[in-house]
């Protein structure tokens, strides 16, 4: 199989059976995915709050010198990612000009933002 790089994966398939070997957060990871998981035939969907036009503005990418990596977490508690961010969105919401990440732990605003998905009914 070799040496799985991060974010990288292989799939173990026998039959209807699927176990995914991969490594997240510099750890390697064993996930088995069967198409009669009770966790997949219950799945009903991730919530997500209903559109809004206030939050629909135009931004302005603004790329950073270099990638900078950061850290996220993950579905897993105690599981961290490391990705790239290219840049920056810089906008303006309320008459305040503003700038958010792709990643999210560079998205510190001073506003409440209710958009996007919600914690999936499976982990609340």
């Amino acid at each position: 199989m070799g040496v799985i790089p991060e974010r990288g994966g292989v799939n173990a398939i026998w039959g209807d059976a699927v176990i995914e070997v991969a490594k997240r957060g510099g750890h390697d990871i064993v996930r088995p995915r069967h198409p009669d998981a009770p966790l997949r035939l219950n799945f009903t969907g991730t919530p997500a709050y209903p559109p809004q036009p206030r939050w629909a503005v135009t931004g302005r990418y603004v790329p950073f010198g270099e990638p900078r990596p950061t850290t996220v977490g993950a579905a897993v508690d105690g599981l961290q990612h490391v990705y790239d961010a290219p840049g920056r969105i810089e906008f303006e919401l309320d008459g305040k000009a503003l700038a958010a990440c792709p990643l999210p732990p560079e998205n510190r605003l001073p506003v409440a933002i209710e958009a996007g998905e919600k914690i999936p009914a499976e982990r609340s």
